[in-house]
């Protein structure tokens, strides 16, 4: 059995198709702004909201390693509020994040490639919300843990999606004008 090897003009490609890929990121952002007002949550909405996230963001890291976004995309940062991790005293309840809400939390500027790779490598992944809708995630991944845990808004993972996708903003124009 041989292996498929997609070749563009005499070069081996990443990504096949780019402008699927991209309309699939479109899709997941616009996926993600639907589940701010979600009401009902189940388990397998839990799992389709994880697999969003991580298909989504591996799908903009592989854009970006085969040079698919702009130059502005690549050096845009998105600033996060860190909260630090705390030490743990022996014999503490493991459901507790071991992560603490303190006023001298500082912003920390991310490129979106570490925004990708905090999704690809997560460690804790916990939806944020207040009022019934859900605001985004705390995140911290297998490589940041020991720094703390990030939040990140729905409206930042949403305009790197459609920034990856070569849409950029919230709104997606391309779609009102297909209309």
């Amino acid at each position: 059995m041989g292996v498929l090897h997609i070749v563009v003009n005499g070069a081996p490609k990443m990504i096949s198709n780019i402008e699927l890929w991209q309309e699939y990121l479109v899709r997941t952002a616009n996926s993600l702004l639907h589940r701010m007002v979600q009401k009902k949550w189940s388990d397998r909405s839990v799992f389709c909201l994880e697999k969003e996230l991580f298909l989504g963001f591996f799908t903009a890291r592989k854009l970006i390693e085969a040079n698919a976004v702009t130059r502005d995309c690549i050096a845009k940062t998105i600033q996060v509020i860190r909260f630090p991790t705390m030490k743990m005293p022996d014999g503490i309840d493991l459901d507790r994040l071991p992560y603490e809400v303190v006023p001298d939390s500082k912003k920390t500027a991310f490129s979106i490639r570490d925004v990708c790779n905090l999704f690809i490598h997560s460690w804790h992944i916990v939806p944020f919300g207040a009022n019934g809708v859900m605001v985004g995630f705390f995140i911290t991944s297998e490589f940041e843990r020991k720094k703390g845990i990030y939040l990140i808004t729905i409206f930042e993972l949403v305009e790197i999606l459609r920034a990856c996708a070569g849409r950029e903003g919230l709104i997606d124009k391309q779609r009102k004008k297909d209309r």
